[in-house]
């Protein structure tokens, strides 16, 4: 178990956040600040939905640098585990995309029903999430469009991946 904050994991996420959207992203350092946490299943002094939530982020920024990194095993890995701590949470198209991208087929049911689950939680969101979460979006994009992962034939939404994945599992 580890010990920390509200705000401590609050600071480490936009630290992290900060390593892996720049120019020259620094996967490596961002990944040691992340370590301690990658196998720790409850985070000390927090409540259990802050302890999942700060986990569910902090292997999905460990995901994404090893995704940056080209480990596609490590990050599938990395992006599982946040899912345990949030089903159907930010990561999931990431990870779709990775599983369907590499075949790995014993992923495919896991990766689709974290997609359905991902729908059902932006649907139960509130109308300023959309609008506050499109303002930052939109800002990063403006600050570092290099940074936006490449979709294959234009746009691979969370329909086209649900739909392959789909196929896939019908196999």
């Amino acid at each position: 178990m580890k010990h920390d904050t509200p705000e401590a994991i609050k600071a480490l996420v936009f630290q992290v956040h900060k390593l892996i959207n720049k120019k020259h992203v620094d996967t490596e350092d961002a990944l040691k600040l992340l370590k301690p946490y990658l196998t720790v299943d409850k985070i000390e002094d927090l409540t259990e939905t802050q302890s999942a939530a700060g986990l569910h982020l902090l292997c999905s920024l460990a995901g994404d640098c090893y995704r940056i990194m080209g480990d596609v095993q490590k990050a599938v890995r990395q992006y599982c585990r946040a899912l345990q701590f949030k089903p159907g949470g930010t990561c999931s198209e990431y990870y779709a995309e990775l599983i369907v991208d590499n075949k790995i087929s014993e992923h495919y049911q896991n990766a689709y029903d974290n997609l359905l689950q991902n729908k059902e939680n932006h649907k139960q969101m509130p109308l300023s999430y959309h609008v506050r979460a499109m303002w930052f979006l939109t800002k990063a994009i403006l600050r570092n469009p290099s940074l936006f992962r490449k979709r294959r034939e234009g746009k691979q939404s969370s329909k086209v991946l649900k739909a392959e994945l789909k196929l896939l599992l019908e196999r």
